[in-house]
Order: structure tokens, then C-alpha cells, then sequence
């Protein structure tokens, strides 16, 4: 067997890779649902080069595989054998394309694997990479992408395959070779040798996970020796309510967990408030020049924000509080943080209305931009979205992948519930939506208690480490 062999036997060996596997398959009805005009293929392509360079970056952390012979060589002839397989297989979708025949379907066919070529090289360069370029980078094309599926440039793409076939292969054969050369420097591959790295199979091994939030914490501390430092008033404000209160009392624990949430994050200098505004408000108004449809992101961003909250329920030690010290501190933060997530939504989409007034109209490749404020309606999403998404992470708080999995699946049972209610229903539905708010909030937030006082009363709280 030699080493390339070995490396491909990882892609059904690991048990990370199957649950990939599993998201892969879910891209291919993308380009059968429309087959003249669709680059759902690109999805696969993309999905397929985070995966295979996940899986190389994971070996290439261990020291071992540099004593191998010729195991620099190995990782790029595993991306390009990969690469060529699956886009060579995609790219004959072009044989059915109504608006090509026989004699120049070849090139056709040829420019569609090329692209798909391109697309799997470059997030095979991103994800193997940690470099700060290649993150800025990794947002450039995310916003890309974004634009592309919202203002539907894939048919353009499609067009260029299938008009110009012969510039699409020079071109992107040009892009592939740059980023071919890129994959094959040796610094890095030496990257990642001897250092813990974060993979796309992470969720399912909860001490790596630990080690990788403690490297990314001492690498910070290196480069910013007062990024855990508290501010004096903060520290004064809270230290004077945690003295006020009675000792070992239930106040004086619950003042204790909002300080250790809040605490840090009160603690930012201006500067670091003033760029993180600026940078909150340009994302803003990128969103507002967007369809109207993708408005409401800003009411569910809330989940994301809150995926990785820590309630202080479990400990490594059983010395932080009673049972009940723990169910009311953690009720406490998950009110609080209900509470600062729907009012910050509530005040920038009331400023985009304001800034509806003098923002221009924008013109690009003489398509019209025009800027439009954000509704309130949907302002009382974060009060569903953190209760159950915070019960999600106490049911699974050992498994986190398990977590994404239950999360991602109910985004597409929301997104086909969206698409499966009939426009006479949804009319209907309309008409009982406050009693229907109300009831879904009662209903979540007790759930979420009960949850919470199940585990908080019955279960084990002390994480036991060997």
C-alpha cells in the first residue's frame, strides 16, 4: 500500500467524514432541480475541498508523517487525484444542456470541470491555511457568494461556460496552477506540525476541543497580555453588589455569574467599541442594499451569538454553588441575554430608518441599488431563538456536533415549511400570528426552564477529567 493509497483510506475511515459525506449528498438535488441554468455542483465542489483538506491538515499535525519518504509531495497529488475525480464527474451534467451539441459539448464539459476545479482549489487553499489573509479571504468569498445567489450572477457564469467555453479554460486552468504552486509550499505544510489544529470532525471529540479553546486562548494572551483584564468600574460595580449581597446567599452567586459573563465584555476599551461599531454598522448597510427578503438575518443572528453561551451549570469542580444557586444564576443570564439581544436588533433596525432618509441610491454595472430599512416585525425572534437554542446546548452539552445537527436540521424544516405553506394559508396563518407568538414564546421559554431545572436538580454537574 503506499502513502497515497493510506491518506485516501481516511475519507470512509474517519467517522467525522461520513456525517460530510451526508452534508455533500444533501447538495446534489441543487442542480438537478434546474438543469440549464444552475452551479449547484459548485456547492459539492466546495464542500468536497473543505473536507479532503481538513483531513490532510489533521495528518500533517502529527510529526510522524515528516519522517515519511516523500511525504511532502503527498498532499498535493491527493488534492489534484480528488479534485479531478469529482469535478470530471459533475461537469458531464453539461452532456444534457439543451443549448450545446455534440462537437463542442467536449469543451463545454471540459469548462465546467475547470470551474468546479477552481472552486474546489481555492477552498482546499483557504481551509488549510490559518494565515490572517487567507481568513480575510475566506469572508471576501463568503460575501461573494452571497451577492452572486442573491442577485441570481450564477446564470451569468453558466452563460460564459457555455458561450466562451475556450476563455473559461485558460483562464481558470491560469487561476488553478497559482493556487496549485501555493499548496506546495513548504511553510505551509510546517505550519501545523506538532500543534493542535481545528478540524471539521472536532464537534465529536469533546477533550480536543478543550485543548484547541486553550491554545486559541494563550495565543491571544501572547499577542494581547490584557485581553482578560477587567476595567476598574466594571470590576467596582460588581465586586460592590457581590459584597452587598449575603454571604454564600443566592443573589451574591447569581452577581458572581453575571460578572463572569459580562464582566470582560464590559470591559473593552473605546477603541475596540468604536471598530467593532463601525464594523457592525458597514455590515448593516450592506444587508439593507440587499433584497428585502434577506432582512430578517438580523433578528436570527441571536442563535449564533448564543451557540456557544456558557450558563455555568456544569463545572470541572463542585465548589461553585448549590444546585438551586446554579438553576437561578443560569435562568438570570438567559433572560438577561434574551433581553440584550432583542433590544440591540430593535436599535440598529430603528437606525436604518434614519439612515434610509440620506443614504444614495447605488448604481453597479448598471444594475440600481437602492437602500431600504429594516421592518419590525419579526423583533421578537431572539426571545424564541436564544431559550432554544441555549436548551439545545444543556441537552447536548457534551456533544456540540450533535448540536449543530439538530440546529441545522431544523433551519431546513423551517425553510421547507416556508416553501410548503400554500399562499391561502399563509393568509390565514397571518391572521392568528400575535396569539400565535404568544404562545410559541410560553411554550419555548418553558421548555427551556424545564430543561434547565431538570438538569440543574437531577443530573451530574461536575465535568470529571482523567
Amino acid at each position: 500500500m503506499t502513502i497515497l493509497t493510506a491518506n485516501l483510506k481516511h475519507l470512509y475511515q474517519c467517522r467525522g467524514a461520513w456525517f460530510w459525506h451526508l452534508i455533500i449528498l444533501c447538495q446534489m438535488p441543487a442542480f438537478f432541480l434546474s438543469r440549464d441554468s444552475n452551479l449547484g455542483y459548485l456547492l459539492v465542489s466546495l464542500f468536497s475541498g473543505i473536507l479532503v483538506a481538513s483531513l490532510q491538515k489533521e495528518i500533517l499535525s502529527k510529526p510522524f508523517s515528516f519522517c515519511l519518504p516523500r511525504h511532502e509531495q503527498i498532499p498535493r497529488r491527493l488534492f489534484l487525484r480528488v479534485g479531478v475525480v469529482i469535478n470530471g464527474l459533475l461537469a458531464c451534467m453539461y452532456i444534457f444542456h439543451s443549448a450545446v451539441g455534440f462537437p463542442s459539448v467536449i469543451f463545454v464539459v471540459i469548462a465546467g470541470g475547470v470551474v468546479g476545479m477552481l472552486v474546489y482549489l481555492f477552498s482546499v487553499s483557504v481551509t488549510f491555511s490559518d494565515l490572517q489573509s487567507d481568513k480575510i479571504l475566506t469572508g471576501v468569498l463568503v460575501i461573494s457568494l452571497f451577492i452572486i445567489i442573491a442577485k441570481r450572477w450564477d446564470r451569468i457564469i453558466q452563460k460564459m461556460i457555455v458561450s466562451d467555453p475556450l476563455v473559461v479554460i485558460c483562464l481558470g486552468l491560469l487561476l488553478c496552477v497559482l493556487v496549485w504552486r501555493r499548496l506546495g509550499s513548504k511553510s505551509l505544510r510546517r505550519e501545523y506540525c506538532g500543534k493542535v489544529v481545528s478540524g471539521i470532525f472536532d464537534g465529536f471529540n469533546k477533550k480536543k476541543l478543550e485543548k484547541l479553546k486553550q491554545a486559541k486562548l494563550a495565543e491571544k494572551l501572547k499577542n494581547k497580555p490584557d485581553l482578560l483584564k477587567t476595567s476598574s468600574a466594571v470590576e467596582r460595580y460588581f465586586l460592590s453588589r457581590i459584597r452587598q449581597a449575603e454571604p454564600g446567599g443566592l443573589q451574591q452567586h447569581i452577581w458572581g455569574c453575571l460578572y463572569k459573563t459580562f464582566g470582560i465584555l464590559l470591559s473593552k476599551r473605546r477603541q475596540e467599541w468604536m471598530k467593532n461599531i463601525m464594523l457592525v454598522m458597514g455590515m448593516l448597510c450592506f444587508l439593507c442594499y440587499m433584497p428585502r427578503r434577506i432582512h430578517n438575518i438580523l433578528f436570527f443572528a441571536a442563535g449564533i451569538i448564543v451557540i456557544n453561551m456558557n450558563l455555568w451549570v456544569h463545572s470541572s469542580l463542585s465548589v461553585s454553588g448549590g444546585r438551586r444557586e446554579r438553576f437561578w444564576s443560569a435562568l438570570t443570564l438567559a433572560v438577561a441575554a434574551g433581553i440584550l439581544l432583542t433590544v440591540l436588533p430593535v436599535i440598529l433596525a430603528m437606525s436604518t430608518h434614519l439612515l434610509e432618509i440620506v443614504m444614495p441610491q447605488v448604481t453597479i454595472k448598471g444594475e440600481e441599488y437602492t437602500f431600504h430599512s429594516i421592518g419590525l416585525k419579526l423583533s421578537f425572534m431572539p426571545l424564541l431563538v436564544v431559550p432554544f437554542v441555549l436548551a439545545l446546548g444543556l441537552i447536548f452539552h457534551k456533544k456540540p456536533m450533535l448540536k449543530m445537527m439538530f440546529l441545522m436540521g431544523t433551519v431546513y424544516l423551517l425553510m421547507f415549511l416556508r416553501f410548503a405553506i400554500k399562499k391561502n394559508a399563509l393568509n390565514q396563518f397571518v391572521e392568528i400570528w400575535p396569539m400565535l407568538v404568544v404562545v410559541l414564546l410560553l411554550c419555548i421559554w418553558g421548555g427551556f426552564i424545564w430543561v434547565l431545572r431538570h438538569i440543574s436538580m437531577r443530573c451530574c454537574l461536575v465535568n470529571q477529567g482523567r
